[in-house]
């Protein structure tokens, strides 16, 4: 027998984790997924932490993508692996969508992939190394830096402005670039604030961008959820001229399917800038082998033939969830709702000033949940300290039982000199 030299020659059983794996952590599963309901009599958990719109089942998917699915299935004809890029016929129906009047794509420049998340980490991965920077914003997707720290990508965050509908400092945001910055990545509409960039901000975002000759990589998962006359939902495929754009985007939220975990990476080049990007993306998408294949097969058909009354029903509900939330909390010291535009979210600024023991929005959400049973996400998880997170996707009894749970708890915190007459009616 061979003789084994050096520290090869063990005594004992340890095996060390890769330390790439041990920079992982996503600070909402880190919650979610470890969350133990309070046992308070008479009150059940009513969750609004999680983004997924299937939770309370008043939010489902339209019958026509269910039916269409079935049948895929049943045809036994969609089993086998499809290209890692997706099969064409999904990838074409997905450039269809995303073209603009003066930008048409076509089915090479759609790669499809493992949700929205998917696209995401091909996008990062496709134009970052080791030791170099990419721009997120904050508040933002705690995923982003999940992502980023996975692969020693330096994230630097760039201020939005919640006195200016969350729009971004852009003076801030130029000043984070340098010679080793390789992405800005905007949200758009936002998770987690419900904001919408109106198309004059988007041009001013495009011209810092195209200024320093930086690309973008647009999560536009949420896109066409605007429930605000007052906030249409542009995407920046509509307006760059010469940006070239990595668009990430999926079925996960407009289509009511987290489940079927289904995205794209749409690339928007521009004056060909992104020729080696698309070719970095397509060797990343060998390494899993795209999203799974009866979805694949059947999104041309939903894409096209989802009823649009589908789409105007989600709005139409998630924009009455956001106003039962907004007017329920109006006026409750401790806590400053802010009205949505879109998305699934809404934000509300912890005033600690006004409670007598509530010193954060950590201590707000860790005691919210243990005295009313209602669980929401603080937005240090967002990078948004002294807020939290709300989802819009309860059923309405259920967001009128959380107000009034709230208000006992600003009531019962509530300074002196700031409680108030508990509303009647």
């Amino acid at each position: 027998m061979a003789e084994v030299k050096g520290n090869l020659n063990k005594k004992e059983w340890h095996v060390v984790p890769s330390q790439s794996s041990m920079r992982m952590e996503n600070p909402i599963r880190k919650i979610v997924d470890n969350l133990i309901p309070p046992n308070i009599p008479g009150k059940e958990l009513i969750s609004v932490s999680i983004g997924d719109p299937t939770v309370y089942s008043n939010f489902t998917t339209d019958s026509f993508i269910v039916d269409t699915f079935t049948k895929a299935l049943q045809s036994n004809k969609y089993n086998g692996y499809t290209p890692s890029v997706g099969r064409p016929d999904a990838r074409r129906a997905v450039a269809e969508q995303l073209s603009t009047p003066n930008h048409k794509l076509t089915e090479s420049d759609i790669i499809l992939t493992l949700g929205c998340s998917g696209a995401l980490e091909m996008a990062i991965a496709a134009l970052c190394d080791t030791g170099d920077n990419i721009l997120l914003p904050s508040p933002g997707f705690s995923l982003y830096r999940t992502l980023c720290d996975y692969k020693s990508i330096q994230v630097r965050y760039y201020n939005l402005l919640p006195d200016q509908n969350w729009s971004i400092d852009l003076t801030h945001l130029a000043s984070l670039i340098d010679s080793r910055t390789k992405a800005i990545l905007v949200t758009n509409p936002s998770n987690p604030c419900g904001s919408i960039f109106s198309r004059s901000h988007m041009s001013d975002i495009l011209s810092v961008a195209s200024t320093h000759k930086i690309p973008l990589i647009c999560d536009e998962v949420y896109a066409h959820m605007s429930f605000s006359e007052s906030a249409p939902f542009y995407s920046f495929a509509q307006i760059s001229t010469d940006v070239p754009l990595l668009i990430c985007g999926g079925t996960a939220k407009r289509f009511l399917v987290p489940g079927w975990r289904l995205g794209w990476l749409a690339i928007h080049d521009r004056n060909q800038s992104l020729s080696e990007v698309r070719k970095a993306a397509v060797n990343l998408s060998q390494l899993l082998l795209g999203p799974n294949s009866l979805v694949q097969a059947i999104l041309a058909d939903v894409l096209k033939n989802t009823p649009k009354e589908f789409f105007e029903s989600t709005n139409n509900q998630l924009k009455e969830n956001a106003e039962i939330l907004y007017k329920g909390l109006k006026g409750l010291k401790g806590v400053e709702a802010m009205m949505p535009d879109g998305a699934m979210y809404m934000m509300v600024k912890i005033k600690s000033e006004e409670m007598r023991d509530v010193k954060d929005d950590v201590e707000f959400a860790s005691k919210l949940l243990s005295e009313e049973a209602v669980s929401v996400l603080p937005g240090r998880v967002f990078q948004a300290p002294g807020f939290i997170r709300l989802t819009l996707l309860p059923s309405k009894q259920k967001l009128g039982v959380l107000v009034e749970r709230v208000g006992d708890f600003c009531r019962r915190h509530a300074k002196e000199d700031q409680k108030e007459v508990k509303r009647v009616g």
